[in-house]
């Protein structure tokens, strides 16, 4: 995303909260985490279970993150992302979501406070799809074909218009080439402006599989694969726009001999680019090949599904800690728990607002504060837009397809407690 790329906009305004870990002087300092991006509250979570003390900056503001974590809302994003961190505490900082695609932010944010993870040289690198591509390709890996201006009459089949700077999927479309022929003759009336918005977007071959992601540490040579999980995209029934990421499942289903490919493929990122710490990586399986994606350097959206199945000896976020300041890696357990374990994203289709129906169902729902099945709570009386996050479901089950009826029958429960906005 860039600040003119598919805008998140906040759910609720900035509240005014002062920090407890400066004026708390029994506070071990060493124990401080700040956590920025577009959503904080997972890797928040992750941190507090290792016990570390967080201050965020997020886009939301939602309410299980401001019961545990001092806040700031980013009012510009991305561009206001510094003024908000200069507004936490000092102290070592990770960042989630979306600052991936902004090298030069992260960087100017690491000027003033150590940077846990990936800095803007590594960004530049791994976040170019022609120079990954190149790279993987060398390598003996499947990438989809990519090219930078439209695609010539020679290019059949369809083909998807990513925009540079994209994350979580927003902003990509289907096109074809007689679709884009006429997009080209209408835009010569404003070369210019055809020119800039092309620009900003690459073009990618469509391909047909299943979507699935896998989860790394790295210590600037190596990784561990810790898990993999089947990625939920635009699914109808969380109302997410087409290729919107909306949640994950594990287990993933995948045969041992494409988890050691996605395992080697790890390796070989993480010592051509010096990876550290977390890191994602998007594939599409079809039958038996493996199309590379796309490279998340920083925590990734499924990693909480991971910690829900997987015995991680430590929280996922004390792993990406370890590994970026002393280099040791984790071992972890890969056959998990024998549940399966989900989350889903659940979008607003029309503008709603979170009423006294909405608390009635939390309440009970959220009652054991140690599993609770809904996440990224919005504030009381907040109005949710079209389009934008509403809440975030997770669930356990003996199967995956159980799973997905406990995930479906909380996405029913939620949207029937919502009202109209006022």
């Amino acid at each position: 995303m860039t600040g003119n790329h598919n805008p998140i906009v906040p759910r609720c305004r900035e509240l005014s909260k002062p920090s407890r870990i400066c004026k708390d002087p029994s506070v071990d300092a060493d124990r401080l985490l700040v956590i920025v991006g577009a959503s904080a509250r997972a890797a928040a979570e992750s941190a507090r279970q290792a016990g570390f003390i967080t201050a965020a900056a997020d886009l939301f503001g939602d309410r299980d993150l401001l019961e545990i974590s001092n806040w700031i809302g980013i009012q510009d994003y991305p561009l206001g992302v510094i003024q908000a961190v200069s507004r936490l505490p000092h102290g070592p900082w990770l960042y989630t979501g979306g600052l991936e695609n902004h090298p030069d932010l992260v960087d100017g944010v690491a000027a003033g406070r150590p940077l846990l993870g990936n800095p803007g040289p590594v960004l530049r690198a791994v976040r170019d799809p022609f120079r990954l591509a190149d790279f993987l390709q060398h390598q003996g890996f499947d990438t989809p074909k990519i090219l930078r201006p439209l695609p010539s009459a020679s290019a059949a089949g369809r083909w998807l218009r990513k925009p540079w700077h994209s994350s979580g999927g927003r902003g990509i479309q289907v096109v074809s080439q007689a679709a884009e022929n006429q997009r080209a003759v209408a835009s010569r009336a404003d070369e210019a402006i055809a020119e800039s918005h092309d620009g900003e977007c690459f073009y990618q071959q469509w391909i047909d599989g299943s979507s699935y992601s896998g989860v790394f540490v790295a210590n600037q040579g190596s990784a561990t694969l810790i898990g993999v999980t089947r990625q939920m995209v635009g699914r109808r029934w969380t109302k997410a726009p087409r290729f919107a990421y909306c949640g994950s499942i594990w287990p993933s289903g995948l045969d041992r001999q494409t988890i050691g490919t996605l395992s080697r493929l790890g390796q070989c990122l993480a010592a051509e680019y010096r990876l550290t710490g977390l890191f994602g990586v998007d594939v599409i399986v079809d039958d038996d090949r493996i199309f590379v994606l796309e490279i998340n350097p920083r925590y990734p959206a499924s990693a909480e599904v991971l910690e829900m199945a997987l015995d991680m000896r430590g929280s996922i976020v004390a792993h990406h800690i370890a590994a970026c300041q002393t280099n040791v890696l984790p071992q972890v357990d890969s056959e998990g728990t024998g549940n399966s374990c989900g989350k889903a994203i659940l979008f607003a289709d029309r503008p709603v607002s979170v009423g006294s129906r909405f608390e009635s169902l939390l309440a009970p729902i959220n009652a054991d504060k140690h599993w609770t099945p809904l996440a990224d709570i919005p504030a009381p009386g907040a109005t949710i837009q079209e389009g934008q996050p509403i809440v975030t479901v997770r669930a356990q089950a003996e199967s995956p397809t159980a799973l997905m009826r406990r995930l479906k029958r909380l996405a029913e429960q939620v949207r029937s407690a919502l009202d109209p906005p006022r």
